[in-house]
């Protein structure tokens, strides 16, 4: 499970053998999964397990700032 960001104690992942639509997971305290959507305004909270409202929110924050270079590893890792 490549580690493609790290924010302070967030790592944002993506599985190689994952599955559409693109998406990412932030795992902290807990596990966020995001999806990528076609632009940064654009993410979704697919599921958070374990996660505390204020690190939900820092993984949306996180996957936003960095939406283009997630979604070109998206891209790389599954074509």
């Amino acid at each position: 499970m490549p580690t493609i960001v790290r924010v302070g104690a967030l790592r944002i992942i993506i599985y190689p053998d994952d599955h559409d639509p693109p998406h990412v997971h932030v795992l902290g305290d807990g596990e966020t999964k995001i999806g990528l959507g076609n632009s940064p305004i654009e993410i979704i909270v697919v599921f958070s397990a374990n996660t505390k409202a204020n690190e939900r929110r820092r993984a949306e924050a996180a996957v936003r700032e960095h939406h283009a270079l997630l979604q070109r590893k998206w891209d790389e890792l599954h074509g």
